[in-house]
């Protein structure tokens, strides 16, 4: 398994730096997920989705697409703990985005993934990781090697770093989105200046914003005591 750096900063990005409301994380995030949608087909669910804010555009394979949460509006309840409406082995794919570390027992979702998934089914996952507290909820932040151990009965296909420390520190003095006022004038332009650096030279290092990994289930069932390693 080879780590690959996605650098997301890019012309565009920069232009619109004081008055985009798209974070650096998000668009690597969206990135990711539109780099892996093709390896996903057949019946997939969104966990943490909702019918306003959902991936189901890029997944152009999918003859199945369900939306999942347990707030919001959503095509079905699912608690990614127990999601005991889904059958074993019954879903060809997964899309998790930045769900996570907003998930207390994450041990336990991670083996629910890979009791509904098939044998050869793939799941595409993103989380944060130099990211502020986010949402009402926030628990935990995983770094690369939290994945490998966590995902350990998964081939893991690609993982992928979301940027290195020009892009941590541009996206950060970026927020809050849209705010105009001398002490954000002068972050935002300390950030500018970092982005532009990182648009030359950022390169893989310990300090990414998060991470994209995608797996493929291999084993019919993934034993607790793997997941509890982590």
């Amino acid at each position: 398994m080879n780590k690959e750096l996605y650098n997301c900063i890019t012309v565009e990005y920069l232009l619109h730096y004081f008055s985009s409301e798209i974070s650096l994380f998000r668009r690597c995030q969206n990135k990711f997920i539109a780099d892996t949608s093709v390896e996903l087909r057949g019946r997939l669910i969104e966990i943490g989705a909702e019918k306003k804010w959902n991936y189901k555009a890029l997944f152009k394979n999918s003859e199945n697409y369900i939306m999942s949460n347990v707030q919001g509006d959503y095509d079905i309840y699912l608690d990614a703990t127990n999601m005991k409406q889904i059958e074993d082995a019954s879903v060809d794919g997964l899309i998790c985005v930045s769900v996570l570390e907003h998930i207390f027992d994450f041990r336990k979702a991670v083996q629910e993934m890979s009791r509904v998934l098939k044998v050869g089914g793939k799941a595409v996952i993103t989380v944060p990781f130099i990211f502020p507290y986010h949402d009402q909820i926030d628990y935990w932040r995983f770094s690369d090697s939290a994945l490998v151990e966590l995902f350990r009965g998964f081939k893991i296909i690609r993982l992928v770093h979301f940027g290195g420390i020009l892009s941590t520190l541009s996206n950060f003095l970026q927020r809050p989105p849209r705010r105009i006022s001398k002490r954000y004038i002068f972050y935002k332009t300390i950030g500018l200046i970092l982005g532009i650096l990182g648009l030359a030279i950022e390169r893989m290092d310990t300090f990414p914003l998060g991470y994209g990994i995608l797996i493929e289930k291999e084993i019919v069932h993934l034993d607790a005591n793997i997941a509890n390693h982590v």
